[in-house]
């Protein structure tokens, strides 16, 4: 402990009675109650024995002590204290001598004092306390440890109370910072291990022991090796042991083994501490338990690679594995071959039944895709309706083929969702490498390729890729892009044909045909790219363009004064399940200021009978307008007259095969007139298609008919020369 004297040089300052007894405690400081300080003042010497020279050592003793240290008689009056005891209070020693606790520290601090020193008084040997104080000159807070005890003289009366103060601050400071690191020990969800140089374990904190499952006192004294694993490779060990001798730190992961002998990743940072001198004295190492880190990173990597829906690879994991195999390479006769699946109808499932039921229908089919292909090494779900199988091996193509086959035959049994009797079918395209590719990506995109080709030519089928698919893609991709921009850059031109009345030779109606002035080739016939509109969808805005089109040429001609005719327009199947058709018709009308009789809509018989339920309603809401209706293509398709009755149809067109045949067929002939005669019973105005010749339209008038169309009477035409028709036909009329 610090001990805090005064000099006693103001001893002449003090009362006479104070002075004797100072001056007793100098002559008597050498007795044995100064707790043996005689003997140590008689060890000096000789010469120490003086009174004079035992004063000036005393005071050379109190004056050179690092700590406080000052007397206070019995009434508690400073009789002494050194230089560090009034540099204590901001004082210097002559201002101290003299002075009481009350004149030299607040209330209660001189109170706490006053106590403690009539508890030495009343026979208490010593005293020990700590104290904060605030610095007189600095205004710093510091913390003293104080030790005081009673003073006698020889015969035994009570001469007063010694003191003695160090100054403790830094160690309270140290103290308290190392009471806050273990706590932060203790609290942090990481373990701690401490061992020595040993490697005995010498402390441990709670963490370790949830990490681990063993308690404080099973781990104590023991090694690390407590925690190792069986298989622990010994030469790992042997390299971190000597990075922390050589480096004094390693860090990195390892597997460590519970008590219940689970085992668990973790991450040690063990570190040496060393002391002032370089050595080390124990080793530190701080543990991070990583299994719920590695379930977490195990659950992403099952969801980065694997479809949460049906548990097989994804479209991730599936590239990654065939470029694995293109990498690791083929041998010999070994080939790798990609198939590509996709659901047919899978979209109307979702439709009618959920989701939920698309799932499990998802399910079903993952099975049984597995089933089917049992050589097959991955079977993957891309996505959607679509799913993959990756064949590499031996096989040769026909067992590719007899896989495809299988699967195919597998989805043509209904499957059986939620009581329901669900019929998919699909469709499959085969990339094989290398002429099917040589990455996962260009032969996922080719055997995509061979699946669009399979599906225009059947569903329920299955197609292998070669080089020549992918100049049809191309060519599909560019006419795609082709017509989009013929749309914006409006390239397309309406043709007219007149349909003439046999009886009077009036213009019924010009039906509306759709061109296609494309750049650099020319005009381009319908057939050359209405069957990739249908199949793109469109068809739908490039309906809409026709029939506003004609609209507007109708409206044109009218205000020329040509009127008493209809312009006929024909309807798509796509055009026609719109759901905004009605609307988009009246918008046409109104925006050109047509009339709506005068425009007449053509539905294809095939479309009638395909979808007559939901087309009766539509054909319903256009008559509405004032539309009128028309069947086109009539005798093609496989009509109910049933069903024909219940449609508010006008017009019906007869197919050109029917007159094509008939002059020079009686049979045919006998239909075309049995099919006038039907029109005529169900109150619709026949129309045949395709006459060419006068004696073909001779035949259309002694059958009755009423009307005629073809390139008997005029080819297809621009407005233009409709429009001089038009006025010849009008000027012409009586």
């Amino acid at each position: 402990m610090n001990v805090l004297l005064g000099t006693i040089d103001p001893i002449k300052r003090l009362s006479g009675r104070t002075r004797e007894r100072w001056n007793r405690v100098i002559s008597q400081f050498c007795m044995p109650t100064f707790k043996g300080a005689r003997s140590f003042i008689g060890r000096m010497g000789k010469p120490f024995a003086k009174p004079g020279r035992q004063k000036a050592l005393l005071r050379a003793l109190l004056e050179s002590s690092p700590d406080a240290m000052w007397i206070k008689d019995h009434d508690g009056t400073y009789i002494a204290c050194n230089s560090r005891a009034a540099r204590n209070l901001g004082l210097q020693v002559d201002d101290v001598i003299g002075k009481r606790d009350a004149d030299l520290f607040d209330c209660e601090t001189a109170r706490r004092h006053l106590t403690v020193d009539q508890t030495i008084l009343a026979g208490e040997v010593s005293v020990t306390s700590e104290g904060k104080y605030v610095d007189a000159r600095t205004g710093d807070v510091y913390v003293l440890e104080s030790i005081k005890t009673a003073v006698y003289h020889a015969n035994g009366d009570l001469l007063g109370v010694l003191g003695i103060a160090r100054d403790i601050t830094d160690r309270k400071r140290a103290e308290e910072r190392l009471s806050q690191a273990a706590k932060v020990v203790e609290s942090t969800s990481e373990g701690v291990m401490i061992t020595d140089t040993s490697g005995r374990i010498i402390s441990v904190n709670q963490a370790l022991c949830t990490i681990t499952g063993y308690s404080e006192q099973e781990v104590l004294g023991q090694t690390p090796g407590l925690l190792d694993v069986a298989d622990r490779d010994f030469g790992l060990m042997q390299a971190i042991w000597s990075s922390v001798r050589h480096t004094h730190t390693w860090q990195g992961e390892i597997w460590n083994k519970r008590k219940n002998g689970e085992r668990y990743p973790v991450r040690w940072a063990i570190n040496s501490v060393r002391d002032r001198n370089g050595n080390t004295t124990h080793y530190a190492g701080v543990a991070t338990d990583l299994s719920r880190i590695k379930r977490y990173e195990d659950q992403l990597d099952y969801k980065a690679h694997y479809d949460e829906i049906t548990g097989l690879p994804n479209r991730t994991l599936a590239m990654e594995q065939i470029d694995h195999r293109i990498r690791i390479g083929l041998k010999g006769d070994e080939k790798l071959a990609v198939l590509l699946i996709d659901l047919d109808f899978f979209k109307r499932v979702n439709e009618s039944l959920g989701h939920l039921a698309g799932n499990k229908l998802l399910q079903h089919v993952a099975e049984r895709i597995s089933c089917a292909s049992p050589d097959a090494n991955t079977v993957a779900r891309l996505g959607s309706d679509e799913f993959a199988i990756i064949l590499a091996g031996r096989s040769g193509l026909a067992e590719v083929e007899d896989t495809a086959k299988r699967i195919i035959a597998a989805m043509s049994s209904p499957f059986d969702v939620n009581g329901n009797d669900v019929y998919i079918g699909c469709t499959i395209g085969i990339s094989v490498y290398p002429t099917g590719g040589c990455d996962s990506i260009t032969m996922l995109t080719n055997a995509d390729t061979a699946l669009s080709h399979a599906k225009r030519q059947a569903r329920n089928s299955f197609c292998f890729y070669n080089p020549t698919l992918t100049y049809v893609a191309r060519q599909f991709l560019d006419l795609d892009a082709s017509l989009r921009r013929a749309l914006e850059l409006n390239e397309f031109e309406l043709y007219y044909q007149p349909q003439i009345c046999l009886a009077t030779g009036a213009i019924r109606a010009v039906e509306a045909l759709l061109r296609w002035n494309r750049p650099g080739v020319g005009m381009v016939s319908p057939a050359a790219f209405i069957a990739h509109a249908e199949q793109t969808g469109l068809i739908v805005p490039i309906g809409q363009w026709v029939v506003m089109q004609a609209c507007k040429q109708l409206s044109a001609w009218q205000s020329l004064g040509l009127s008493g005719f209809r312009i006929s327009v024909n309807l798509s199947p796509s055009h026609l399940t719109s759901p905004d058709l009605i609307a988009q018709i009246r918008a046409s009308l109104a925006s050109t200021g047509a009339q709506p009789e005068m425009l007449e809509l053509e539905i294809t018989e095939t479309t009638l009978m395909e979808h007559h339920s939901s087309t009766r309603d539509v054909l319903q809401d256009i008559k509405k307008l004032g539309v009128t209706l028309a069947i086109d293509d009539f005798g093609t398709g496989y009509s109910s007259l049933a069903y024909l009755q219940q449609f508010p149809v006008d017009l019906i067109k007869i197919d050109r095969r029917f007159i094509n045949d008939a002059p020079a067929n009686a049979r045919a002939e006998g239909m075309l007139a049995s099919i006038i005669a039907m029109a005529r019973h169900l109150h619709m105005d026949p129309l045949v298609e395709g006459v060419e010749t006068e004696a073909q339209c001779r035949l259309l008038h002694v059958l009755g008919c009423d009307y005629a169309q073809g390139n008997y009477f005029s080819a297809p035409t621009s407005a233009g020369d409709v429009t001089s028709f038009l006025q010849n036909s009008k000027k012409n009329m009586p």
